[in-house]
């Protein structure tokens, strides 16, 4: 064998000895998981890709409110400029009536004119167009520095807009990595895990639905009479005789039997129905259908309504999760410590257990 080849052949086991030990470290960096590790992660960055989804909508509510404010703007800003073009055209008639009455000295104008009375009855009236030509002046010269401050304030709010949208589109791109890492946690698993974690999520939603409904079931004889007499004035789009049974009366009650109609729908990313909810648009439509009107945003409906202590929940009550400063997770309560909710893109609409996430309050609005 040759020096040259001999070296050769150095180099690749070399190589080959290098590209084994870098697969060996890059192996050792992602140890083979646990079906409960797997569910914690996940449950994680979907928590906080629900977030992100409200945060999206807090500042979609934010964006509107901005453009309607900016609309107005605008139209106060051509409103300025119609008075602006209105006052230039007096001053400039005043200016002109008082420059034709200048054009001879006040003593001249006397001596020359034959009638002195009259003259001095016109030279009244060219002292109040010159006053009249002072006030013009001024107040022109007021609406004008109004409108360069109007306009300041346009180009502002504009900019403050599309910083805005800027925002919101960060925040979508941040929640669909959330989601990615989520999948990218769920392939790491072999398919039995897949398959056992699936059976736990399922077992728990069923598990939860059985309970909500035992509640449905002691209660039905209790409630029935008065659940007959309670005003059924609300409006509904959707077929009573078609809408789960459940436990309780009022506006509360409606609420939870117009949700449950939406079971098995999927959670989308910013969506309000028909075919698709997040969190909060579920609870705004399935209150709406009431007559209540909620924002779609989960610490917006949060600071609206009446609290309401977790031993005295009712059917129908919205309860909050993550953060009592700005909740980042609503859902409807079902009974018997269970919730009916959007949980997340992985879920469809369906049953939880109420103490499931971390629980910050709830609110009754009707």
């Amino acid at each position: 064998m040759t020096r040259r080849a001999g070296f050769g052949l150095a180099a690749v086991t070399l190589g080959v000895t290098m590209l084994v030990g870098a697969q060996g470290t890059f192996a050792q960096a992602e140890p083979p998981l646990t079906v409960e590790d797997a569910k914690a992660q996940i449950e994680q960055h979907e928590a906080e890709a629900a977030g992100l989804d409200q945060e999206y909508n807090d500042v979609k509510l934010e964006i509107a409110d901005a453009e309607k404010s900016l609309k107005e703007k605008q139209q106060s800003l051509q409103a300025q400029r119609a008075k602006i073009a209105k006052l230039r055209k007096i001053v400039g008639q005043v200016a002109l009536a008082n420059l034709q009455n200048k054009n001879l000295g006040t003593t001249a104008q006397l001596f020359l004119h034959a009638d002195t009375d009259r003259f001095l009855s016109q030279l009244s009236t060219v002292e109040k167009i010159t006053q009249n030509q002072n006030s013009a002046l001024q107040d022109y010269q007021e609406q004008q520095a109004a409108l360069v401050t109007l306009e300041q304030s346009a180009a502002d709010e504009l900019e403050s807009l599309e910083k805005q949208r800027d925002e919101l589109k960060k925040i979508r791109k941040d929640a669909d990595k959330k989601v990615k890492d989520a999948e990218k946690i769920l392939d790491r698993l072999t398919a039995e895990q897949r398959e056992a974690l699936a059976a736990e999520e399922r077992r728990q939603a069923q598990d939860s639905e059985r309970a909500a409904q035992a509640s449905d079931d002691d209660s039905d004889s209790g409630d029935s009479d008065e659940s007959n007499s309670d005003d059924d004035s609300d409006s509904d789009d959707s077929n009573s005789d078609d809408e789960p049974k459940v436990s309780g009366s009022g506006k509360g009650a409606k609420v939870l039997a117009w949700a449950l109609t939406q079971k098995g729908k999927p959670y989308v990313f910013g969506s309000d129905g028909p075919n698709s909810y997040d969190c909060s648009g579920l609870t705004l439509k399935a209150w709406g259908k009431v007559g209540v009107s909620l924002p779609h945003s989960s610490s917006k409906q949060f600071r609206m309504g009446t609290p309401v202590s977790k031993e005295d929940l009712r059917p129908g009550d919205l309860v909050f999760y993550y953060s009592s400063s700005r909740p980042s997770h609503v859902g409807i309560y079902a009974g018997n410590g269970q919730i009916f909710h959007a949980p997340n893109s992985r879920k469809p609409l369906g049953y939880s257990p109420l103490d499931s996430m971390p629980y910050v309050g709830a609110r009754r609005y009707g």
